[in-house]
């Protein structure tokens, strides 16, 4: 073996692999990787000038052959999405991402919220992106669009989270409106959505199995998928 293999540098992503780091988004568009038990930011990944994050969430590819390593999806508020693959080297930007042009296209105004899916529609596990203004999109990381976009809802205003859940050997897909206090759910299979009222305000939304847990001024708000789908209650 040369002996310059033996004195060359390790990639700072190569002594990460395996290891589980936290991600986090700054108000100055910046996006790091920290060390959690040091407590100590350890690269930055890149920055956007002039925005803030507004969420962050990642793709996992370990089960998904022949993909390896973790997409980083990265929002800031409006219709600039980045991707961070973390499969290269040292690690990349994508350049394949839904661009702002096509977002806009299908409705997309201000983008508040990403949730991977929770099982594989194709030969991977997509991403859905929700808009303030109700609209939901399903896409590859490499800016492939799946399925057509849920459309805006004029009684589903003011978006603030979202969540998704496996639902009847598909997602189902929700979103919950601080404006109009309402949880609207979007079947993907069947391609429907309904929206179901809420007597509290909601500010997150999360799912633990097949419950939705609403996050709310007073506390948490749990609701039973099976006691709010159309579909669940009929038992089609």
């Amino acid at each position: 073996m040369p002996d310059d293999l033996d004195q060359r540098a390790v990639s700072w992503l190569s002594q990460l692999r395996g290891r589980r780091v936290l991600a986090v988004g700054d108000a100055g568009g910046g996006v790091e990787l920290w060390e959690p038990l040091a407590g100590r930011p350890h690269v930055e990944l890149f920055r956007q000038a002039d925005r803030s994050v507004v969420d962050l969430t990642a793709l996992d590819f370990v089960d998904q052959w022949p993909w390896t390593g973790s997409d980083l999806i990265v929002l800031y508020g409006d219709t600039v999405v980045d991707v961070w693959v973390s499969a290269a080297v040292q690690g990349d930007r994508s350049t394949m991402v839904p661009d702002s042009a096509s977002l806009a296209a299908i409705g997309h105004e201000h983008i508040v919220g990403a949730v991977v899916a929770p099982r594989r529609l194709g030969h991977r596990a997509p991403v859905l992106l929700a808009d303030r203004n109700g609209t939901v999109s399903m896409w590859e990381t490499f800016g492939v669009r799946l399925n057509e976009p849920l459309p805006p809802d004029p009684h589903h205003r003011d978006v603030v989270g979202i969540a998704a859940l496996p639902f009847d050997r598909s997602i189902a897909v929700v979103t919950v409106s601080s404006t109009d206090r309402t949880l609207r759910i979007w079947e993907v299979a069947r391609g429907s959505a309904s929206l179901v009222p809420l007597d509290v305000h909601p500010r997150c939304v999360t799912v633990v199995g097949q419950t939705i847990v609403i996050g709310h001024d007073a506390g948490l708000l749990a609701i039973d998928i099976e006691a709010v789908s159309p579909f669940a209650r009929s038992g089609s």
